[in-house]
């Protein structure tokens, strides 16, 4: 039977393939992103995960899964960055139009996209060093999030992930949901917002 990785990334793939074709992620990509694109592009991720992650804290069982929300959060790795490169986070836009995260199947299907993004951000880590002169832990906390276990985290969601399925959680929900968390992150990437620069 096909485990519910395979399933996400199969289902998946035409909306993975979306969002990096964005205009700040191809801005980085050709090596044309500037400072100011970047700390857009960091308030964008801030705007969209911030409100998740509040939802996040209210849901039931996620210990029970295995997970600690503390090391996976992202929220203050972008607060990091953005206070590196000196942006006023009182001023950044939160969406509005964000997944609903309220039951363990909808967390699992959002943290498929948002911890995915980490083996992504290993790439983007690499093209920003060279690019804008940042390093992890300045500037670049937010995509190098692990860093060299990277994969090792990667790993663990994919079996925290596996078990959960097996022990009757609903894969459609976690599909649904992650489906839908890269529908709306990249619609949100894409919108004009104030402090947009692409």
């Amino acid at each position: 039977m096909t485990t519910i990785m395979e399933q996400l990334r199969k289902e998946t793939a035409e909306d993975h393939d979306q969002i990096e074709q964005n205009d700040y992620a191809t801005a980085i990509m050709n090596h044309t992103l500037t400072t100011a694109e970047y700390q857009a592009y960091l308030e964008k991720f801030y705007g969209f995960i911030l409100p998740i992650e509040q939802q996040i804290a209210k849901i039931d069982g996620v210990q029970e899964l295995g997970i600690d929300m503390k090391h996976r959060a992202k929220s203050p790795l972008l607060e990091q960055d953005l206070a590196f490169i000196s942006s006023n986070r009182e001023q950044i836009p939160i969406c509005h139009d964000i997944p609903e995260i309220a039951s363990t199947e909808q967390l699992l299907g959002y943290l498929y996209v948002i911890e995915g993004s980490t083996l992504g951000g290993q790439i983007i880590t690499r093209k920003l060093k060279d690019h804008l002169a940042l390093e992890p832990g300045a500037g670049l906390s937010y995509f190098n999030a692990y860093g060299q276990d990277t994969r090792t985290q990667w790993k663990e969601l994919s079996e925290t992930m596996n078990t959960a399925v097996e022990a009757g959680a609903d894969r459609e929900i976690i599909v649904g949901t992650a489906k839908e968390t890269f529908r709306l992150l990249n619609q949100w990437l894409i919108s004009r917002t104030a402090g947009s620069q692409l």
